[in-house]
């Protein structure tokens, strides 16, 4: 009787230890890359944001900040897919939790965790596709497995820039072939497919219900940092005086246009059906418009011009007066 207890108190540790690995897996990768970031901007590698890991302007106070709520999300996401990976697919359902980690992995809202989603399903299908049809193209040794694979990589490393569709290409190629080197049995290309579907879907989910950031509100801390770049680039008396609050406004674009990217793809593909784009696209341009007559501008700025972008500051608390405000910013340019 003792003996069957201890393997019950076996099987039932085993299973605690099954279900809060993910979570462990997911705080101490929070842990790590917080820590490196942190340790990297302390040291001039890597930009300030003074915006980094708050809640939008005018919900202090209310919700976690970004970086706990992706924590979250990425717990959540890793517990899920563990669990659905193991159970339906046994030794094949590390493709569920990889395709789960890439979407859910600290994306910039949650039309970004769409955009990715979708370019890792059309990215590791491609990659699945061609290194799996052809069985007995590189059979011939393990050398050209390891050839291909760095191949696929480098492709991905090249392209990456272009669309994260060919980084996600590069990678599932890379791991496919890779897979030979251990002798395991590879999957069907429908199973592998099905596997990915599943992971990303995890993923989205995780992102889009468990404490979810919206794209919006991340656009909104990143003109934070734009305008208040402006305002003092308008305020520099000389040119000498201009050029930090030039070099940061720059970087502030480049975070803006980092956030937004997936927005702007959604806009372009609502104009197909001729209906508006999303109303943190036109704050985007208006913003560019702003930033660009700034740095362009003579020193000090002019008053009226000033003046506005002071208003589209005030305004960031309540989206429905950003628009406007930004707006006739623009319209002084």
């Amino acid at each position: 009787m003792r003996d069957g207890w201890r393997a019950r108190l076996g099987h039932g540790a085993l299973a605690l230890v099954a279900a809060a690995a993910p979570i462990l897996i997911a705080v101490l990768a929070w842990i790590v890359v917080w820590a490196v970031q942190g340790t990297a901007r302390a040291i001039g590698l890597l930009p300030r944001e003074e915006s980094a890991g708050r809640v939008p302007p005018g919900r202090e106070g209310r919700r976690p900040s970004a970086a706990v709520r992706a924590a979250l999300q990425l717990a959540v996401a890793l517990v899920a897919a563990f669990l659905v990976g193991g159970l339906v697919f046994g030794a094949h359902g590390a493709w569920v939790v990889l395709s789960t980690v890439i979407v859910a992995y600290l994306p910039r809202g949650r039309a970004d965790a769409i955009r990715t989603g979708l370019h890792r399903l059309v990215g590791a299908a491609a990659g699945s596709v061609l290194a799996l049809v052809p069985g007995t193209a590189l059979s011939g040794g393990d050398t050209a497995l390891v050839v291909g694979a760095l191949a696929a990589v480098g492709f991905g490393i090249l392209f990456r820039d272009v669309g994260y569709v060919a980084w996600a290409f590069g990678v599932t190629m890379a791991l496919t072939l890779l897979e030979r080197l251990t002798g395991a049995a590879a999957p069907l290309i429908g199973q592998r497919l099905v596997e990915i579907v599943l992971g990303v879907a995890i993923g989205l989910a995780a992102v889009a219900f468990v404490v979810p950031v919206r794209t919006t509100d991340v656009v909104r801390l990143r003109l934070v940092g734009v305008l208040g770049a402006v305002s003092d680039r308008l305020a520099a008396t000389d040119a000498a005086a201009a050029r930090a609050p030039e070099e940061q406004l720059r970087g502030a674009l480049r975070e803006l246009d980092r956030s937004a990217v997936a927005l702007v793809e959604a806009g372009r593909a609502l104009a197909l059906v001729r209906r508006p784009p999303p109303h943190a696209v036109t704050w985007c341009r208006d913003a560019h418009a702003i930033a660009a007559a700034a740095i362009i501008g003579s020193t000090p700025g002019s008053p009226a011009l000033r003046r506005a972008v002071g208003d589209a500051r005030r305004s960031l608390r309540t989206p429905d007066e950003l628009g406007p405000a930004l707006r006739r910013a623009a319209d002084l340019v």
